[in-house]
């Protein structure tokens, strides 16, 4: 007579068992670290389809696989291996093999659930293989074989432009936060890692530096493309050697990890954003710097910080140093723009006080401040001489 519809389905391995992969996510309330979170009693979590769901670096992603047998004649030796790829790096998040699942009855199921950080931007492979013995297979028969790849993007939450400026042996370094993602953000908390033999801390408008090092809890809510600014002061961990050329030449300044929180959605901390400057070069001819600065002003009040030129030829130079208003933006020059330095001979320095203002709130370079020598009509090349933080 006819075969059992059952034994007739497992005539093709493909049909004796049936794999479903979900998004495991659990809504937080409040973002881990935010002042007031405290662990609660466990929400229930949401099953997502794979394809419907979007992934932020530093989510905890979480996959959830679940094996049924639809027929009427149980499944034998079933494993499941479960790999995550981005680029070229792979990695196992769940394999069975070493322990398969004995037998999966009719109408029964087996199901697992895979965890993984997100820590990197890119495309996410998730592939699923399950092998399994067809009902009635003879002894060596090959296994029946099941394969399923989905692909996810994770994005970066936020997308951030820094900034550095040398005030002696300090360095101050502006983060502007961008929200990237087409919906609301909190930035939950920012942590900054300052290079070897440097420390971090970040800094709030009209305080000292936060007892907290390199770091901050604030919770700030950003509509897409709004922004918030982190400064952070960094300075060597100890006062031995030059401490001013020490900063001068570093160029891996640190590194910055921002926490974030989707309003009635996950929580991450995005890590590894590395903060760069370009190490300022040899001085050569006449050299232009800033000797001291205050460490903030104040808006529309005029302040004084030192410049020095020196004379790096073998010649001696007649400099004088000219102001350009139209290069200088919000920061003016308060009094005259420019100072006949006199002669200067080879190797020989001279400091000049300078009296200017602000006119806005922020942090701004100084810059549109050159030196000319009358002697060769030499020029010093225009350039970001420091940052001015106004309030």
């Amino acid at each position: 007579g006819a075969l059992p519809r059952g034994a007739a389905m497992a005539a093709d391995p493909k049909d004796a068992l049936v794999l479903k992969v979900m998004r495991l996510r659990r809504p937080t309330l409040e973002a881990p670290g935010a002042p007031g979170f405290a662990e609660a009693a466990p929400m229930p979590k949401l099953m997502l389809p794979m394809s419907l769901t979007q992934s932020f670096v530093g989510e905890s992603f979480t996959g959830y696989l679940h094996i049924a047998n639809p027929i009427s004649m149980p499944i034998s030796s079933v494993t499941l291996r479960v790999e995550l790829q981005i680029g070229s790096s792979k990695l196992v998040l769940f394999n069975n093999a070493s322990n398969p699942v004995d037998s999966i009855a009719p109408g029964e199921f087996f199901d697992a659930t895979v965890d993984y950080v997100l820590r990197d931007q890119g495309t996410y492979i998730l592939t699923c293989y399950v092998s399994f013995a067809p009902p009635g297979s003879p002894a060596g028969e090959p296994p029946g074989l099941l394969k399923r790849s989905y692909r996810f993007p994770a994005l970066l939450p936020f997308a951030v432009v820094h900034r550095a400026a040398q005030l002696d042996s300090q360095l101050l370094v502006e983060c502007a936060v961008e929200n990237a993602t087409g919906g609301n953000i909190y930035l939950a908390s920012s942590s900054f890692e300052a290079a070897l033999g440097f420390r971090a801390s970040l800094v709030r408008a009209g305080s000292e530096e936060v007892p907290l090092w390199g770091s901050g809890s604030e919770m700030h809510l950003l509509k897409p493309r709004g922004a918030h600014s982190l400064l952070f002061l960094v300075l060597p961990e100890d006062d031995s050697g030059d401490t001013v050329a020490r900063v001068r030449a570093l160029e891996l300044v640190g590194t910055l990890a921002l926490g974030w929180h989707v309003p009635d959605g996950p929580s991450g901390v995005m890590e590894g954003h590395q903060v760069r400057v370009r190490p300022l070069p040899s001085a050569t001819g006449l050299d232009l710097r800033v000797t001291s600065c205050p460490g903030r002003v104040r808006v529309e009040e005029p302040f004084r910080l030192e410049v020095e030129v020196v004379n790096r030829v073998a010649q001696a130079a007649e400099p004088s140093l000219v102001l350009d208003p139209r290069l200088m933006g919000v920061v003016r020059a308060h009094g005259v723009t420019q100072y006949a330095l006199g002669r200067l001979e080879p190797n020989a320095s001279l400091r000049i006080p300078l009296d200017l203002l602000v006119t806005a709130p922020g942090l701004h370079a100084l810059q549109g401040v050159s030196v000319v020598d009358s002697l060769s009509s030499a020029r010093t090349e225009p350039q970001v001489l420091c940052d001015i933080l106004a309030f």
